[in-house]
């Protein structure tokens, strides 16, 4: 009879023993997805922030080529900041993931956070990180608001997470460095001479190019891809003073992906990314 009284406590104690540890696993399971099925803070892989493998169970792998972010002032990309000046930053993946994800800080070279993020499209801000707020988009968008002294070069660490959809295991964890260096003086005048814009037309597989000049200078046409490679160069003779267009048709040979049209102008570059499809 006490065996039978000391079995039945140990079938009792063992029932609500994995009861309860099923409970806390399917607490766990809708906490993690909760918590970062629309982003999370710390996790860009800068120095002393984990990367989003704090969640997705895949490899870490270089993101130079995949992420692609640019910082512009304006429309006009750039490549240093001015104290205190507010800047849009975009950040494009080059994958055909079903699911995207990221996660972005900014630190100088001390490897103090600095600059201030502010919220925009598909993206938001949590804990002073820049974190998706939707999945699945192709571009995110924000802005930034550099430091007020000047802290030297500022980098962006970005990582994104591409996924097939399937689970956690089949994710892809991309991460990568972008740096914005400090310029003294007076604003980058450039956008305000030219107002640039360039575009990607698929039925003439061509790059379509529109801007205001107020010098006449030689023109010299500059497609680089991801890498940072040169893949195509044109010369255009002389621009004209007042508006200019100008079409180039692309070698067809040229890959689907994520370029920067970069055109000089009398010795002055501006620059526009495209994607050519």
């Amino acid at each position: 009879m006490k065996n039978y009284y000391l079995l039945t406590l140990i079938t009792i104690i063992s029932f609500c023993f994995l009861s309860f540890n099923n409970l806390q696993t399917e607490k766990i399971s809708v906490y993690h997805k909760t918590k970062f099925s629309n982003g999370m803070t710390g996790l860009s892989g800068a120095p002393g922030e984990d990367n989003c493998t704090n969640c997705h169970q895949g490899p870490v792998q270089d993101g130079s080529s995949i992420n692609f972010l640019t910082v512009k002032d304006g429309v006009t990309p750039v490549t240093n900041y001015i104290p205190g000046h507010t800047y849009n930053v975009e950040l494009t993946v080059s994958s055909n993931a079903t699911d995207k994800g990221f996660n972005c800080s900014s630190m100088n070279a001390s490897n103090v956070y600095t600059g201030v993020f502010s919220a925009g499209i598909g993206a938001q801000i949590m804990g002073g990180s820049a974190t998706h707020s939707t999945k699945n988009d192709v571009e995110w968008k924000w802005s930034w608001t550099a430091p007020l002294t000047d802290e030297g070069d500022i980098t962006f660490y970005v990582a994104t997470v591409n996924g097939d959809g399937t689970g956690l295991s089949s994710d892809v964890v991309y991460l990568s460095q972008h740096v914005l260096g400090f310029t003294s003086g007076i604003k980058e005048t450039v956008k305000e001479k030219f107002c640039f814009e360039a575009g990607y037309s698929s039925s003439n597989n061509s790059v379509d190019m529109k801007f205001n000049s107020i010098i006449s200078g030689d023109l010299f046409f500059n497609l680089i891809d991801m890498k940072g490679n040169s893949v195509f160069t044109y010369s255009l003779g002389k621009s004209l003073i007042g508006v200019n267009n100008e079409k180039i048709i692309l070698p067809s040979q040229l890959k689907s992906g994520i370029y920067v049209v970069n055109l000089m102008i009398d010795n002055n570059a501006v620059s526009s990314k495209i994607i050519i499809q």
